[in-house]
């Protein structure tokens, strides 16, 4: 009865949320809480979050996370919104505002996550965004994080713009801000050195990484777990004996959380506590733990359980508690990435057959970003019994490996290179194209 009060109460908070920001919060807090109650409000009248939409038309930062929060709840919703308002004058002056937006990395990430919700505007719009504005000021941009968004975005828009603008790129401004050694600009440079090997920007990237090589592993620390772990796809990529440094420090960030009695946001901290002890055991550094965590113990989610334990060092407490999650898992995730993980946790531990998966209730994995594809592949290369799961979907992941959203992802090129194996060697992958 609480739980159905609570979820009584995100509802008609969103009904009664003032701003259209406060509307995105309280829908993320919903979904978070109650995803079915989130996916039904977001589908069952549209026509309320057009309005919202549109009346935050001027925002354009508001209006992209409004629409992200939405595609959150419900896949393919928001970019039935977009559709349906696109050819508003609403809509054009949401266009013109974030044309005009000053801050490289508020406009960067707001027509990158468009991109991502399937929406690229007009070439006009476009041409003018790139040649009008930023192909003659990119080398002025120093931030990581906006050159990042940045370069997502024009690789989306058109690949030849997107290797252009990188070669545009003011390296010695970038590299002399990565000298400081400010956390979040260290956290961005791993996906922007990805992004510049994706664009096959191999010496700009090599230049970066230098830039960024003589911060690591030392400063694990001050960026902190779920940070730090954002630059281990590049360092692998890069540098596996960097890469094995930085996450031996990982390892120890993880170990401190889990021996603590009380842990802030435990469901951030295990997601984080997978991902290191995934990359450890990647690297042959494991993540052990001989007796069950406190932090494990409180996790009221089965998914999130499965996945932190789920890479560890083998212990009995560790098969228990997979097991005791696996009966807990009544169907598969709504979310891809959960799913994802799920299979890539029970096939590594040869637990399939307790999951009893049927393809087609899981098919959803593999439109999971490609981060979260890594693992599902790199099981299914050992696991047969994975492999055949997913067997009649690896067409469809290669297609979504190619779309126009994806062109520049730092994890692509591992991804394909994954999804090859898989198939039995790049024959199996050119019979997908």
């Amino acid at each position: 009865k609480l739980l159905e009060g609570l979820r009584g109460a995100w509802k008609e908070r969103l009904r009664q949320a003032g701003r259209p920001g406060d509307l995105a919060e309280a829908l993320w807090g919903l979904e978070s809480l109650a995803p079915e109650h989130a996916r039904k409000v977001v589908t069952e009248d549209q026509e309320f979050w057009k309005r919202r939409l549109l009346s935050a038309i001027t925002e354009p930062a508001t209006v992209v996370e409004l629409l992200t929060a939405i595609d959150n709840a419900h896949s393919g919703t928001a970019a039935s919104l977009i559709r349906s308002v696109e050819d508003s004058g609403y809509w054009r002056s949401f266009l013109l505002e974030l044309k005009y937006e000053q801050n490289p990395r508020l406009q960067g990430d707001c027509y990158r996550r468009l991109a991502r919700l399937g929406y690229f505007p007009e070439l006009p719009h476009r041409r003018s965004v790139y040649e009008g504005k930023w192909k003659s000021a990119l080398s002025s941009v120093s931030n990581p994080a906006a050159l990042y968004s940045l370069l997502q975005t024009f690789a989306s828009w058109d690949p030849a713009w997107g290797r252009e603008a990188a070669g545009r790129i003011d390296l010695r401004r970038v590299t002399a801000r990565l000298e400081h050694g400010a956390r979040e600009d260290l956290a961005a440079a791993g996906a922007l050195i990805g992004t510049l090997v994706a664009l096959e920007k191999h010496p700009e990237a090599e230049q970066l990484f230098e830039a960024f090589r003589r911060h690591m592993p030392s400063a694990v620390e001050r960026m902190g777990l779920t940070d730090a772990l954002k630059v281990m796809p590049s360092l692998r990529e890069w540098n596996e004996d960097l890469a094995r440094a930085v996450v031996v420090e990982c390892l120890r960030q993880a170990q401190s959380v889990l021996g603590s009695r009380f842990v802030v946001d435990a469901n951030e901290k295990a997601l984080a506590i997978g991902w290191a002890a995934f990359h450890g055991k990647s690297l042959g550094r494991e993540l052990v733990c001989d007796v069950q965590p406190p932090l494990i113990r409180r996790l009221q989610d089965a998914r999130l359980r499965l996945w932190a334990v789920g890479w560890m060092a083998e212990r009995p407490w560790v098969r228990e508690v997979l097991e005791a999650a696996i009966d807990e898992i009544e169907e598969p995730p709504r979310k891809p990435w959960s799913a994802a993980g799920v299979l890539a946790v029970c096939a590594t531990h040869g637990l399939l057959g307790e999951l009893a998966p049927e393809g087609d209730n899981w098919r959803h994995a593999v439109d999971a970003a490609p981060i979260h594809l890594v693992p599902l592949l790199e099981a299914a290369v050992s696991s047969p019994e994975l492999k055949s799961l997913l067997q009649d979907q690896l067409g469809r992941l290669r297609v979504g490996l190619d779309s126009r959203a994806l062109r520049a992802h730092p994890g692509r090129r591992q991804v394909s290179r994954l999804l090859a194996r898989v198939l039995g060697g790049d024959a199996g992958l050119r019979q997908l194209g």
